[in-house]
């Protein structure tokens, strides 16, 4: 639960954000803040996980190969019913402004969804030592179905993203999971079909509207919310 006061506030540090990180001489700082948010939703994401299923989190994981990390997870969500392993990526993107804005940001998932499918080809080779060390599972009858997601805080892209792996907000991520159970399996399968997408048909329709205007009766068409 949120107070009215603390989104009017946090709204307006968003928005103070976004006048600061234009100057040329913030990025540290910028970078800073956003490491603190994505851990700030690590946290959030986990907890929810955590409180409404029997999922299997592990945040903040580092893949060591003779003592070096060569791959970091910033959530792992196992499935143990359906054996099934969710590699989950937490970005921060702070408010765009107009096309330019949002153009950049799908710039950076497309970086992103590049690194995560990367990084999942090695968790892929290096399963087993993946499975001992973050859920002491020391063997398992079969590899495991694995895929990779991108959750940003309140930005998942547009049309023009390849998606490659799922993009989610942070809302539509947690609404996904309680939406199919929290049952990995089923939620890759939707991915794969693009299922996941909410289909807005279910709530909005097109209705016609006519309007009068210099003695032309003109229609066009709108849409309305479904009764």
């Amino acid at each position: 639960f949120f107070s009215p006061s603390l989104l009017y506030y946090s709204d307006a540090v968003d928005n103070l954000l976004y006048l600061v990180k234009e100057r040329k001489d913030t990025p540290e700082v910028i970078s800073k803040i956003a490491k603190e948010r994505e851990q700030v939703m690590t946290e959030r994401i986990v907890n929810f996980i955590s409180q409404n299923s029997k999922l299997k989190c592990v945040p903040n994981y580092k893949l060591m190969l003779n003592g070096h990390p060569v791959a970091e997870f910033d959530i792992m969500i196992y499935d143990d019913n359906s054996n099934s392993l969710l590699l989950t990526e937490l970005k921060y993107f702070f408010k765009a402004d107009g096309e330019d804005g949002h153009h950049k940001v799908d710039f950076k998932i497309q970086d992103a969804i590049k690194s995560r499918l990367s990084k999942q080809q090695l968790a892929e080779k290096h399963i087993d030592v993946l499975f001992s060390d973050a859920f002491g599972i020391s063997s398992t009858p079969k590899a495991p179905k694995i895929k990779s997601c991108i959750v940003s805080q309140n930005y998942s892209g547009s049309s023009f993203i390849e998606d490659k792996i799922a993009v989610f907000d942070e809302f539509l991520f947690k609404h996904t999971l309680s939406r199919y159970d929290y049952n990995l399996d089923v939620l890759f399968t939707s991915i794969e079909n693009d299922s996941y997408i909410p289909d807005m048909s279910d709530i909005i329709c097109y209705h016609d509207y006519t309007q009068e205007y210099a003695g032309y009766a003109i229609t066009y068409p709108g849409l309305v919310q479904k009764q």
